[in-house]
């Protein structure tokens, strides 16, 4: 059997008050049966002290220190744990318990005050939160009138767009016979333009007899005035005759006329061509 032992075992750390430390210290020397145990809090000038002074047997208290890192609550932060003899007087289990339990307690005081007001704050807040809650369903009410009225509109809407989408096909159907009348317009327009080149070649065509026309009228009179000329001509030559000479004359007279005649026909055939 293990020798029994008192010992002092301090727990260094920058983190290990405030984090239930002792509680669960408390419950591990239960577990153990410790008869006599105590922990305290304590502060050095770097760092947060847990100093423990435990009576037991040896191996307990050894088992104590090894399972000191596992037994930390999650969020202690633990730099080193030192062991040294004690001598002095150490308060039974029982009443370390008793202790933490009151200094527990009275820590959990000032919390409960707290709870209580922050519990008044809640239902002040409630009250408000229910006002605001009643404005709220007479907002949503407003606005579920609003969203009927809207989708009122909105059917209207629609009615007016399936109206405009009817007037917008008959306008389509409106434009595609234009546009067949169009094609149409363009058609006799092609149509015409070919007829006004025929036209514009048969001006051409006229112009080129007019003008050939014209050329023979100017040669017919060319022919009038030289028979003209060559008729002063004979009038002269017949008063120059002698009267020995006139029935020769007369006979070329009658020539002549003959002549003239068949001249003057030649002229009148002319002027009528031209």
């Amino acid at each position: 059997m293990s020798r029994r032992m008192q010992s002092q075992i301090t727990i260094h750390g920058s983190r290990i008050h405030e984090v239930g430390f002792r509680l669960n210290l408390l419950h591990y020397a239960k577990k153990l049966r410790f008869f006599n145990f105590e922990a305290f809090n304590d502060m050095n000038e770097t760092e947060e002290l847990v100093i423990i002074y435990v009576e037991g047997e040896e191996a307990k208290i050894n088992l104590l220190i090894q399972n000191i890192q596992t037994i930390k609550p999650e969020l202690a932060i633990v730099h080193n744990i030192t062991v040294q003899p004690y001598n002095g007087q150490i308060a039974p289990l029982a009443s370390f318990s008793q202790d933490l339990q009151m200094e527990q307690m009275a820590k959990s005081v000032p919390i409960l005050v707290e709870m209580r007001d922050l519990q008044h704050k809640t239902v002040d807040l409630q009250e408000t939160t229910i006002d605001l809650q009643k404005e709220t369903i007479g907002l949503q009410h407003k606005m579920l009138d609003l969203q009927h009225e809207t989708v009122d509109m909105q059917k209207e809407t629609i009615g007016l767009q399936k109206e405009t989408i009817g007037l917008q096909k008959e306008t389509i159907g409106l434009q595609h016979k234009m546009l067949d009348l169009q094609h149409e317009t363009v058609d006799m327009q092609k149509e015409t333009i070919g007829l006004q080149k025929e036209t514009i070649g048969l001006q051409h065509e006229t112009v080129g007899m007019q003008r050939e026309a014209l050329d023979l009228h100017k040669e017919s009179i060319g022919m009038h005035k030289e028979s003209l000329k060559k008729q002063d001509e004979m009038v002269t030559e017949i008063h120059g005759l002698r009267d020995d000479f006139r029935s020769s004359v007369n006979d070329r007279l009658t020539k002549i006329e003959e002549s003239l005649h068949t001249i003057k026909v030649a002229l009148e055939q002319a002027k009528i061509l031209g």
